[in-house]
């Protein structure tokens, strides 16, 4: 009796079949499970197809990843969140300093929701918005009451100011009355914790997306020009200031610093409102996807980035390197300790020889295999044991250290016969380290001296221990 299992793997489906080649086995297979419609003669007893749920979804468009629409989702969940809680935050500072007609309790509710005890525990059943405080309702709408009319209309109504009105009344002059000064003040920072700008997310802080000839031409033409003006005026010509495109949040800075200013709020207190607005997460660490040392389970494996990672693995590739002689048929051997110097020096840390770096070490992440075989096979004479001629990782944070620490790093590598390797001991400094107002001296000399180098390296961040 032979039997076997063939199967089709699809996308969403498994086939599946069942071969019996032979014949009396066959044969009870098809009576007992009673297969009339499989002939005896077929070797296949028995087939089907499992089919289960895609891993993709369906659109109007295709296919789509459910991963990538869950990461949408997610990310509109976390913006949307960062932004009621700046809100909370800046109402928050804002009661504190009698800005809005809204009380601790009342924001606590909205905020964090109402916690009952229920069978010995604690259930929140949920936030509530102060509906019932009508002097708050009044201040968010710009009720006359606390902001004045803006005009009067032909029905005789009083028309409100929009907050574009507030902004640019509180930036041309200054609010006698405390009480009014207090409120007006915090509803039009309510009014721009709402809407911040577009700041990018790019190191430099430039992007394209946010380039606004209109309101760089303005800006140019008068530098004590805000965004309040230009909404303002479009609002009044019956146009929609929305449609003006991005802007860049440091338009709102600066509109936000003229409003401060111009009211001579404290500047303690801009500062906090400056940051309860303009507050931005930094981004997640990435810590927890270190995976545990092999050796030590414990304790985090080393950063691939960590210069000693770096020459471990330099030292780990050259050591394996062998060499014969070409078309040989002798076995490949350890090449000697004298090649495996120079291959450290002078490949993993070559010098450039022209460009305006020239006389410093080459900053690249790889080198080719053949830079080796070029420069150390004697024009053929020899043959590797590397037949694939890989990428080969090099050691630029490394590099870059010895770049900035050239003079005070006078010996970069070991010297002895028997062994080969990069000195760390020969790097000695003397400077002034400085964390915030904390200076620490390191005196030349000093041996097994523990301190963080912080050195900016293009768009790295070192620590190295250690040295």
């Amino acid at each position: 009796m032979a039997k076997i299992l063939g199967l089709d793997l699809g996308t969403n489906s498994i086939g599946w079949a069942i071969r019996e080649t032979d014949k009396i086995d066959r044969e009870y297979y098809c009576k007992q499970f009673s297969k009339t419609n499989i002939e005896s003669e077929s070797e296949i007893v028995d087939y089907g197809v499992v089919v289960f749920q895609k891993g993709v979804g369906d659109g109007k468009s295709g296919e789509f990843s459910l991963a990538a629409e869950r990461r949408k989702n997610r990310s509109k969940r976390r913006l949307y969140n960062a932004k009621r809680y700046r809100k909370w935050v800046l109402l928050k500072l804002l009661i504190e300093n009698n800005m809005c007609p809204l009380k601790p309790e009342e924001l606590r509710l909205w905020s964090v929701g109402k916690w009952q005890d229920e069978n010995g525990k604690k259930k929140n059943v949920g936030r509530i918005f102060p509906l019932d405080n009508a002097t708050y309702q009044q201040w968010l709408a710009f009720d006359p009451i606390f902001f004045g009319s803006k005009e009067t209309s032909k029905n005789g109504k009083n028309i409100r100011k929009n907050p574009y009105d507030l902004r640019c009344e509180l930036i041309r002059e200054y609010e006698e009355d405390e009480d009014s000064r207090k409120l007006k003040l915090g509803r039009v920072l309510y009014h721009l914790v709402q809407r911040r700008g577009f700041k990018s997310s790019r190191k430099s802080g430039k992007s394209t997306y946010a380039e606004n000839a209109e309101i760089e031409k303005l800006k140019n033409e008068n530098s004590d020009f805000h965004i309040a003006v230009l909404a303002k005026n479009k609002i009044d010509n019956g146009e929609r200031f929305r449609k003006s495109g991005v802007i860049q949040r440091r338009y709102y800075e600066d509109e936000f610093k003229a409003i401060c200013d111009k009211q001579k709020v404290d500047e303690r207190l801009t500062e906090r409102l400056h940051k309860a607005i303009y507050f931005v997460r930094p981004l997640r660490s990435q810590k927890g996807l270190v995976g545990n040392c092999t050796l030590e389970r414990n304790k985090p494996r080393i950063p691939l980035s960590h210069p000693k990672f770096e020459e471990f693995r330099a030292l780990q590739f050259i050591n394996n390197i062998q060499w014969r002689e070409a078309k040989g048929t002798k076995r490949f051997e350890p090449i000697p300790i004298s090649l495996k110097k120079r291959i450290l020096e002078e490949i993993f840390f070559r010098r450039l020889v022209s460009g305006k770096n020239k006389g410093k070490i080459s900053l690249e992440n790889s080198f080719k295999f053949e830079d080796i075989i070029e420069k150390y096979s004697e024009k053929g004479k020899y043959e590797f044991n590397y037949r694939n001629k890989p990428n080969v990782p090099a050691c630029p944070i490394t590099a870059a250290l010895m770049n900035i620490f050239d003079v005070e790093w006078g010996k970069k590598f070991l010297t002895e016969e028997d062994t080969y390797g990069i000195n760390w001991e020969g790097l000695k400094i003397q400077y002034n380290l400085k964390y915030g107002k904390v200076k620490r001296r390191i005196e030349e000399g000093k041996k097994n001296i523990t301190r963080r180098i912080l050195a900016t390296l293009g768009f790295w961040i070192l620590t190295l221990s250690g040295i």
